[in-house]
């Protein structure tokens, strides 16, 4: 193994960054709409965002998240992604420079009430570090809202022949994690995958 494989998340063009973001699913072709609306609903569902909140939305990825909820709420977004070329395709395609900025890593404390992470937690480099640094940026009384698989970690770790990935599982439990740092208040099941679920924390 050469090391973590951070190119994998850094996308050639906004078509690309789509398919990082979410891989194509012949089961469900319109899962790129269907599964954003499915997370915001429950936001809007458990009245976690209003017109008046500021939103991190950890590792933003192409902003699909982040234009449901603009366009829905009228909110502030923050949006941090380890990758340079995922902000400049996120900036793109929310295209709304008054209520969303990018930036590569949020450090200031008790900033946000509400951080939501999709798909992130299971292929970060160091979980333990970023779930600390998500901790930290909420309020007292923040939430943060996580989707992931619930079974395993896919790291990147190598590059095939055929500049394909090599994956692995390091076997890091990231729901256990952070059941313990953080209250958790209610689960929700990922209907798009196996194995994945909607989990609401509560910084105490």
């Amino acid at each position: 193994m050469k090391g973590y494989q951070s190119a994998i998340f850094d996308p050639v063009n906004l078509e690309h960054a789509k398919k990082i973001v979410l891989t194509p699913d012949e089961k469900f072709p319109n899962r790129f709409e269907e599964s954003t609306n499915y997370f915001v609903d429950i936001l809007q569902n458990e009245n976690l965002v209003n017109q008046y909140s500021t939103v991190l939305d950890f590792g933003v990825g192409m902003g699909r998240i982040s234009k449901e909820l603009i366009n829905r709420f009228n909110c502030k977004v923050v949006g941090s992604d380890i990758s340079l070329n995922m902000l400049i395709y996120a900036t793109q395609y929310v295209n709304n420079p008054q209520n969303f900025v990018t930036c590569n890593r949020v450090t200031y404390s008790n900033s946000f009430y509400l951080c939501i992470a999709s798909f992130v937690l299971q292929h970060v480099e160091r979980p333990i570090q970023e779930i600390d640094n998500i901790f930290d940026v909420l309020t007292p009384n923040g939430y943060f809202v996580c989707l992931n698989n619930s079974k395993e970690r896919l790291v990147p770790g190598d590059w095939r022949e055929d500049n394909s990935i090599i994956w692995f599982n390091d076997y890091f439990d990231v729901f256990s994690y952070l059941d313990n740092r953080f209250l958790k208040i209610k689960e929700y099941s990922y209907p798009f995958l196996e194995d994945h679920k909607i989990v609401i924390y509560k910084k105490p």
